[in-house]
């Protein structure tokens, strides 16, 4: 296969984009520095869509885990993420605890995507669930040492008519319904912003809306738009 010529290449793999054959690209990125290069830009335009179409079940959560790593810690700065980033994804300065295999190349993922929809749905994935949030050690660490219960408590206050103010309707399902929503909100600006002239589409979380306005110079690639549901969309579900 490295033998073929660049065209033949490119209409294999796009056969197999088509038909959502995730497998087979990436076995692709192994053959050849040829053949990954060409493989990698159809993979990583838009690798959260491919995700959701492709990856199922009990590797789901592992997968999900291993592609914000790879994205994160090839071509972000670590003094870029945020605390709850690094305490939720347990990602340090010198390694990411095992959570992505070691690469000989070093590509930076983030230049190939074009298509960023990060959904509620893929956060949630690999956020604790109310009967292991103790299990989360570090996390835990984090939300004990910033307040993110008082701060839910206050964000909770700004909706309408809610009835979770309360300090016995404060439930550890209930924070983690907020933690859920300040992780993407996280997850997608850290990742963004590198790459905003690169976008061809994104979908913004709207607690986040403002600033993405202020950054939209830097969108001109930019031919779709979508405006999340709303922020506390969710929690009112729970009510």
């Amino acid at each position: 296969m490295p033998s073929l010529p660049p065209e033949c290449l490119q209409l294999i793999v796009n056969y197999l984009t088509k038909n959502n054959d995730l497998d087979c690209l990436a076995t692709l990125l192994l053959v050849s520095k040829t053949v990954c290069q060409i493989t990698l830009p159809y993979i990583y335009s838009n690798p959260f869509g491919l995700f959701e179409q492709n990856i199922t079940g009990t590797d789901a959560v592992v997968k999900f885990r291993q592609l914000i790593c790879l994205l994160l810690t090839t071509s972000i700065p670590y003094g870029d993420y945020s605390d709850l980033l690094k305490a939720m994804y347990e990602i340090d300065e010198v390694n990411v605890n095992g959570n992505i295999p070691s690469r000989p190349l070093k590509i930076k993922y983030l230049e190939y995507l074009r298509h960023f929809d990060l959904t509620q749905e893929l956060v949630t994935l690999t956020s604790p669930k109310s009967e292991t949030l103790s299990t989360f050690s570090r996390l835990n660490q984090y939300m004990e040492q910033h307040g993110l219960k008082q701060e839910f408590r206050m964000a909770l206050e700004e909706i309408p008519f809610n009835r979770a103010n309360e300090d016995h309707l404060l439930t550890d399902s209930l924070i983690i319904s907020y933690l859920n929503m300040v992780l993407r909100r996280e997850l997608s600006w850290v990742l963004c912003h590198p790459i905003l002239d690169q976008l061809q589409s994104i979908a913004i979380p709207v607690s986040n809306l403002g600033q993405y306005l202020e950054a939209m110079d830097c969108l001109f690639s930019l031919k779709s738009i979508v405006s999340c549901s709303m922020i506390y969309y969710s929690l009112l579900n729970i009510f």
